[in-house]
């Protein structure tokens, strides 16, 4: 799933991070290192939670908004954005694909 972010094939599993200060990061070989490794230096704004759905896509939100990583440049495409700040800090996804 994440293989375009640098899991190797001996990777089992890693970690996607988003930050305060609008970095993503990612922990792959828990094994090996426990460094985080940059996979996009700064977003903008800052980054309140991160998931990833059954496709390997990665969305991102922050206070306000929801947005999908394309992660060929690192842009963020608004995916709904309430107009408010409401304080929204956390993003998953269920079984049945459904965000939340």
């Amino acid at each position: 799933m994440l293989t375009r972010f640098g899991l190797g094939n001996n990777d089992s599993e890693a970690i996607v991070i988003s930050t305060s200060f609008g970095r993503v990061l990612q922990i792959d070989n828990f094994n090996t290192s426990n460094v985080p490794e940059v996979i996009c230096p700064i977003i903008l704004p800052a980054l309140t939670d991160v998931a990833i759905d059954g496709n390997g896509t990665i969305y991102y939100n922050t206070f306000s908004t929801i947005y999908k990583l394309d992660e060929t440049d690192c842009s963020l495409e608004t995916i709904i954005n309430i107009g408010l700040n409401e304080g929204m800090n956390s993003l998953s996804f269920d079984t049945d694909g459904n965000l939340y």
